[in-house]
């Protein structure tokens, strides 16, 4: 019954709500990347991208091609012993291709460019309350990097063993980095989304575009849909249009 009605809000969106782009790009590898409209305001522009892991194919490609700055926002031990062992590796050509498996050696990124002014880690979880503990659950495969606020998949056990980690709003970053906009939000933050986005609307940051990965809807329940139906309208009100959900459940928010 439940996957009917996620099927049904997904049509809705789809046939009433959905504008496509034709200045769609996909950034990143298949694993770690997402769909992006190639707009001129990338150029030169700050990007904030929240949920990094082993794979920051995404990241890297933007500063390449838009010549953009960065921000990294994970605070999981995985995510920063990876940044940096990228780092040593900045001013390094591409030697290899993407695997495309999560992990990615540093020698698949074009680092030529890439420096710690361009590409800066941010140590704390992305969320809606600033400078509070949280915990972040660790998956039960120990090869999987993801860590979660909560059992999204049913991989996660709210009893098992977790991490405790402090959190940041968007706008404390931008104030701390005397930022005034942000061209592009990502958002894949494993069940925080929702709350980051009431949050940055509530304070009235509106950067241009928002990728975000709604971890909601691997949920079997009615009231993920609820949830996500409401963060929808806000995002309508505040002039941002869907025009991208071709890989479900990542969706692409632009604003006019």
């Amino acid at each position: 019954m439940f996957s009917l009605i996620k099927k049904i809000f997904i049509k809705t969106l789809q046939l009433f709500f959905l504008k496509k782009n034709k200045n769609l790009i996909m950034v990143g590898t298949g694993y770690g990347g997402m769909v992006i409209v190639n707009d001129e305001s990338l150029n030169n522009s700050i990007v904030f991208s929240a949920g990094s892991g082993e794979d920051i194919s995404f990241d890297i490609e933007l500063i390449n091609t838009f010549n953009c700055k960065v921000f990294l926002i994970d605070p999981t031990p995985r995510a920063i012993e990876y940044y940096n062992f990228v780092s040593k590796n900045f001013g390094n050509k591409k030697t290899t291709e993407y695997e495309g498996n999560g992990m990615e050696n540093p020698t698949s990124y074009n680092l030529e460019k890439i420096n710690n002014d361009k590409l800066q880690l941010v140590e704390f979880a992305l969320h809606d309350k600033n400078e509070s503990d949280i915990n972040f659950y660790q998956p039960p495969d120990e090869s999987h990097v993801s860590y979660s606020l909560t059992n999204w998949r049913g991989d996660y056990s709210s009893e098992g063993s977790y991490i405790t980690v402090k959190t940041t709003t968007l706008k404390n970053i931008k104030e701390k980095n005397k930022i005034d906009h942000i061209s592009l939000l990502k958002l894949d933050i494993e069940g925080a989304e929702i709350g980051v986005l009431k949050n940055i609307l509530n304070d009235k940051i509106f950067p241009k575009q928002i990728a975000v990965e709604f971890s909601d809807l691997w949920r079997d329940e009615y009231k993920p849909i609820i949830r996500l139906s409401i963060i929808f309208i806000r995002l309508l009100i505040n002039g941002y249009r869907l025009v991208d959900i071709s890989r479900y459940p990542n969706f692409l928010f632009i604003r006019k």
